[in-house]
């Protein structure tokens, strides 16, 4: 096997465990809202119950596929839903409780943080993810919202892609550092493969 497919072959297998990883927490998260709102916001519960229960079970299935599956492009297939389900979910939220002006955006930007800052995948799925959820964020508001607050949405929005570009330079360093790392077991497995044989033939 060949550096290249050493390290392509390290970084898919990193990527399915994160996956499974994340969905599971993902869904156990979602409905640890679900027990706060009762808790604290009863008002809130019934209007994001089934937002939430049904993208934890989504998350559960994807826990389940993830784990069965070998397939590269599954994983990323697996990766892109789970990815626009919870900010899709996160949306409704948004929408409900305040629009541009509700503080709900927040969890757009932990979801963010949380793909660019786990997943050990191509610097290209985390642009793309990156891309998606912003503009899951921020197209239904220029729909159906009237902006009423200009500079606090404008001020919101810059903050939001200050911390998507902050986050993607970060996962880029981070990943250049991983494939560097990769790169160098890789070299480590092949040197003790070469001084082994070299013992085996002098022996």
């Amino acid at each position: 096997m060949g550096k290249e497919e050493f390290i392509r072959q390290k970084l898919d297998e990193m990527f399915r465990i994160w996956l499974w990883r994340a969905a599971a927490w993902g869904a156990v998260l979602f409905m640890l809202l679900v027990a706060l709102d009762f808790a604290v916001t009863p008002e809130n519960a019934e209007t994001f119950l089934w937002f939430r229960v049904f993208i934890a079970a989504l998350l559960m299935a994807i826990f389940f596929h993830s784990k069965r599956s070998s397939n590269r492009d599954f994983h990323k297939l697996l990766a892109y839903i789970a990815v626009v389900a919870s900010a899709i979910t996160i949306e409704f939220m948004i929408m409900r409780f305040g629009g541009h002006a509700s503080p709900y955006y927040a969890g757009m930007l932990l979801l963010c943080i949380s793909v660019l800052g786990f997943f050990p995948a191509r610097f290209s799925f985390h642009v793309s993810s990156a891309l998606i959820i912003y503009l899951i964020y921020l197209i239904p508001i220029i729909a159906v919202e009237k902006i009423t607050d200009v500079q606090a949405f404008v001020t919101a929005n810059a903050f939001m892609i200050l911390v998507f570009i902050t986050s993607l330079f970060m996962r880029y360093m981070s990943g250049k550092g991983l494939v560097d790392e990769i790169g160098m077991r890789y070299e480590l497995e092949r040197y003790s493969e070469r001084l082994e044989q070299s013992v085996k033939d002098r022996t």
